[in-house]
């Protein structure tokens, strides 16, 4: 999608693959960003305010989103922030699921420390 021209009619499909582009340009998006920059570039239609008056993107873009980036990005947030979430590239210690949740821990979780690639050689 060229930057500096912008889409007469632009549809869902179109305003995730900008958002993927995003994502991949510049390894993450975060969501107010995004729903700033669509309501911008793309038009008021693409956005809503939630609930709580937040700025958020409209469930037809998050659709075509999900479907076009669902093997390659996830959606992040910090300590249970969903209005600063951000999606990122997967990587490989993610989990399996769409949604990563970061400093966020349930009683009692301990974190097993991540083994670099020496300790991993030395147990072969």
């Amino acid at each position: 999608m060229n930057e500096s021209e912008p889409l007469l009619f632009p549809t869902p499909k179109q305003i995730a693959a900008w958002m993927f582009e995003q994502v991949e340009a510049h390894g993450q998006l975060r969501q107010p960003d995004a729903a700033l920059e669509i309501q911008a570039r793309f038009g008021a239609e693409f956005v809503y305010h939630d609930p709580y008056g937040y700025l958020a993107i409209s469930r037809k873009v998050l659709y075509q989103f999900r479907k076009l980036t669902v093997d390659f990005v996830v959606w992040e947030i910090r300590d249970g922030n969903w209005f600063d979430g951000r999606w990122r590239l997967r990587e490989f210690r993610d989990t399996p699921w769409r949604r990563q949740n970061v400093g966020h821990r349930s009683p009692g979780f301990v974190e097993a420390p991540i083994p670099d690639a020496a300790d991993l050689n030395a147990q072969t």
